[in-house]
Order: C-alpha cells, then sequence, then structure tokens
C-alpha cells in the first residue's frame, strides 16, 4: 500500500517528491480538473496549479491574468465574476474543486499564487484554512512580502518559495518557510546544499523560465539533481521522473539519455 501524502509539504512520504506543473504531463489542457486527475493516475505526489481571484472573490485554477491565451479574449479574471469567466473557459475549475481532487485520490497541491495584496491574499486563502492546515496544500509565494503576509493569513500554511532571485531564498526560513524551488540552471550542487544546511527543502523547477522552455528536462540532467538530493522536482513529463525515481529507464531515446 502507497504511504498517503496528506501532509507532504510538512512530512515528505517518499524521498523525491514528483509534481506536475500545471497539472499536466497526459496530453489535457493546463490547470483543469481532468488534467490533474490523468496526472495523479500517473501516480505523481503533487499537482502545481495556480491560484487567480475572480471579481466576485472565487479562487480560480488559471496561470494567466486574461484570457488572451487561452480563449481569445483579452479581459483579466479579475475584471469578470465567475460565471463570466467560466463562460470563456468552461473547463475552468475552482482552487476549491482542485484540492477536493487531489484528496479524493490522497495527494499533495502546490497553490502558486498570482496575488499581491494582502486584502486579495486573505479573500482567495481564508474559506480554504481548513485543507491549509492539513499540509495537503501549500502556498507558493513570489515575494517575501507576501511569505510575511500567508504567515498572518494562514499561519502553519506550508510555504514554498517561488522567488525570482536566488539571493532571497535563505530569508525564506526565518518567515517560517519550509521549501525553496530553484529553477534548473540555479540548481548547482552547492546551491542545492546551502538551502538544505539553512533547514529548507529544495524543488526544482524544470527547464527555464520562458514559455518555450519552462517544464522541460532531459533524463540526464534529472539525474543529476537527483543525485544532488533534490526533494522535489516539477515538470511537465511527471513520467520522467516517476521512473527515474523508481529505478526504471527512460521510456525512450527522446528522453534524454
Amino acid at each position: 500500500m502507497r504511504t498517503p501524502v496528506t501532509a507532504a509539504w510538512i512530512r515528505p512520504p517518499v524521498p523525491l517528491l514528483v509534481g506536475a506543473h500545471r497539472g499536466l504531463g497526459a496530453g489535457l489542457p493546463e490547470n483543469t480538473l481532468a488534467g490533474a486527475t490523468a496526472t495523479l493516475d500517473l501516480g505523481v505526489d503533487f499537482v502545481e496549479t495556480d491560484l487567480r481571484l475572480t471579481r466576485d472573490g472565487v479562487a480560480v485554477a488559471l496561470h494567466d491574468a486574461t484570457f488572451a491565451r487561452i480563449s481569445g479574449d483579452p479581459r483579466a479574471v479579475a475584471d469578470l465574476a465567475f460565471d463570466e469567466a467560466v463562460r470563456l473557459k468552461p473547463d475552468l475549475p475552482t482552487v476549491a474543486a482542485m484540492i477536493e481532487r487531489v484528496a479524493s485520490r490522497d495527494r499533495a497541491l502546490l497553490l502558486d499564487l498570482k496575488l499581491e495584496r494582502p486584502k486579495d491574499l486573505a479573500r482567495a486563502l481564508e474559506p480554504l484554512s481548513p485543507q491549509l492546515a492539513t499540509g495537503r496544500a501549500a502556498l507558493g509565494v513570489r515575494s517575501l512580502a507576501v511569505a510575511r503576509a500567508i504567515g498572518e493569513i494562514a499561519p502553519g500554511a506550508p510555504i514554498v518559495g517561488l522567488l525570482r532571485e536566488p539571493a532571497e531564498l535563505p530569508a525564506l526560513a526565518d518567515l517560517g518557510a519550509r521549501w525553496a524551488r530553484l529553477w534548473q540552471d540555479d540548481a548547482t550542487a552547492a546551491a542545492i546544499a546551502d538551502l538544505k544546511r539553512r533547514g529548507l527543502a529544495v524543488l526544482i523547477m524544470a527547464g527555464r523560465p520562458n514559455p518555450r522552455e519552462v517544464g522541460f528536462i532531459t533524463a540526464y540532467d534529472l539525474s543529476r539533481l537527483i543525485a544532488d538530493g533534490v526533494d522535489a522536482v516539477m515538470l511537465d513529463d511527471p513520467a520522467l521522473a516517476l521512473r527515474l525515481r523508481d529505478g526504471r529507464p527512460p521510456a525512450d531515446a527522446s528522453s534524454g539519455l
């Protein structure tokens, strides 16, 4: 029987957590319940999804600030009520529904917070406080200021630092964060070891921070990171990471070995 991951962000049940970036990895659209379900079927430990807020205060799983890329509509999700947003994207899930879906499979969720103002954070997170308290869902923060705000809004909720500047990551430990994200190119053995010495678990984001390269990694590079002792990886092909973690060869030569 597989170990439950109810508190994955507090007490990881395996040496390496494998996550699906935006719920991808099964040929289905990003940030959808169908995509999350399919990647859970693959065996991922967590699903990463984005959190934005509609005009009427509903937390939804959407990466972009507008619907331009997904639906050809330039309007921002923050300017639309939830029912209007769903008309533009019928498979748009609420964050509560995403949490329920991963909970039904005893898996975890990483919420990439696309919010900065404390009042917006409170509006989005207060209804989710029971799930946050269990360690089921972690909050990805993009600034130290947001990390401080989370400490007041959702004390004890697991925090993952998604900061742009690696030099700022050590400060997360003083704010009660448990995890720090490194982009693949910044994840040297020395950088990984330094964060772990400071008491931070290390999550690697595969690829590079641009739309064409984010989420992609070769088996060779991923094997090196695993050997360097990272605690979690997040990528668009979680099946690759699962195979390497389990000591199985990549599915085909395209994996990069």
